[in-house]
């Protein structure tokens, strides 16, 4: 299977979660598939960056495409199909990293019949699309919402009882000193969406 990009206990967890009737939330702040692109042979070392602001690019997939994607820079909104060859070496290039999409395709494989939801700027376009979604959620059609920091606060569902924070650590390696303070921040958001019941059925992060 490759990377795993579930760990086996937040997988198991979630197994308990979900044949004991509860809901889950995963929260993972990287939208799109793969945040790296880059040529697979490390004496070349080529890295696919926006030509406009030299951020590095993340890739999207879209099966609707020629290239089965897009790659789309997050600062500058810069956008292009996803290079097939490197342009240094000319090696199939590859991508990796993760990011809710990714994370998206392995739970619809580990777990069959899920039915996952992902909620991130990609998937709503609209506050009508958001509002939509999460009244869904709240009539239980989905098993799991998957999304970025926009389902970390805010939310309240009863339902909920297990809370998994993917990549937890991502955000503390941003240039920012106060990089800690808000991965701490959001984690804690993310795990209070978690029990918030009758108290029978406590909720896990």
């Amino acid at each position: 299977r490759g990377v795993h990009l579930l760990s086996r206990r937040l997988e198991d967890a979630m197994g308990r979660t979900l044949d004991a009737g509860g809901q889950a939330m995963l929260l993972l702040n990287r939208r799109g598939y793969a945040n790296y692109i880059a040529c697979p042979d490390h004496r070349c070392g080529w890295m696919m960056t926006c030509d406009y602001c030299d951020a590095t690019m993340v890739y999207h997939k879209d099966q609707r495409l020629p290239a089965g994607g897009m790659v789309r820079c997050h600062h500058c909104t810069a956008e292009q199909l996803l290079p097939a060859t490197c342009p240094t070496c000319g090696k199939k290039v590859t991508v990796f990293g993760l990011g809710t999409q990714r994370v998206e395709e392995e739970l619809e494989r580990v777990f069959a019949g899920l039915r996952v939801m992902r909620m991130d700027s990609d998937t709503m376009r609209s506050g009508k699309d958001y509002h939509e979604s999460l009244q869904s959620f709240r009539r239980g059609e989905v098993d799991v919402l998957l999304g970025t920091q926009m389902i970390a606060k805010g939310l309240d569902f009863p339902n909920v009882r297990l809370v998994g924070v993917i990549s937890a650590d991502t955000s503390l390696h941003f240039p920012d000193f106060r990089a800690s303070e808000r991965t701490f921040q959001l984690v804690a958001q993310g795990a209070g969406r978690a029990g918030r019941g009758d108290g029978e059925k406590p909720g896990n992060v």
